[in-house]
């Protein structure tokens, strides 16, 4: 597990209402821990897979990916729920920088899926980004059959190719590309180019 100086709650303060949540009717309501790390122990990414090697079904795509760096954890009455891991990258559109927080590895423990616990950590992983890195952009990579889940969140596909770097040189993604603005801003127009490899 995570020692202390990794891995801390954040205030009660910075905190939306989070420490109670229902799902069905049926379920009772739970103490709701919102967490952020620098690290993501093998063995916790584990659990939360259920033991499953490639609980984002992409291995298939044989690519070589980027870790994430700031990990937010949800937690119910002491058990981790979900993760969301995040990236700072500066990212290329038309020739013109801009920053963006990467958005990956978001994995709801199986059996838990469906009561809120991923638009839960989504929603804190925002919040962070907001606050802690004052960004406007999320930027996420997902299968086709995941889109829905995210266009209910508010993120919007890229329309361009987006670019990443790999051993044998650029590629296009073969992934759906999605974005998210925090402020209201418009995604600019364009192919993306990474200029870092996927996370």
């Amino acid at each position: 597990m995570q020692t202390e100086e990794n891995r801390s709650a954040s205030s009660e303060a910075e905190r939306p209402e989070l420490h109670e949540s229902s799902g069905p009717a049926d379920l009772p309501k739970r103490s709701i821990e919102i967490e952020i790390s620098t690290s993501y122990p093998p063995e916790v990414k584990h659990d939360l897979a259920g033991g499953e090697d490639d609980p984002s079904h992409t291995h298939g795509y044989k690519l070589s990916w980027r870790p994430t760096e700031t990990h937010i954890f949800v937690s119910a009455d002491g058990v981790t729920m979900c993760h969301v891991g995040l990236v700072r990258q500066t990212i290329e559109i038309s020739g013109v920088p801009f920053d963006v927080a990467g958005t990956g590895g978001v994995l709801v423990r199986s059996g838990e899926r469906g009561h809120g616990y991923g638009r839960t950590a989504m929603e804190a992983a925002e919040t962070f980004v907001t606050r802690e890195w004052k960004i406007g952009f999320m930027l996420l990579f997902c299968r086709e059959v995941l889109r829905p889940w995210y266009d209910a969140l508010g993120w919007r596909r890229v329309l361009g190719a987006t670019w990443a770097e790999q051993a044998s040189g650029p590629i296009v993604m073969p992934l759906e590309s999605m974005w998210k603005s925090l402020t209201g801003a418009p995604w600019p127009d364009g192919d993306v180019h990474l200029r870092s490899r996927p996370w």
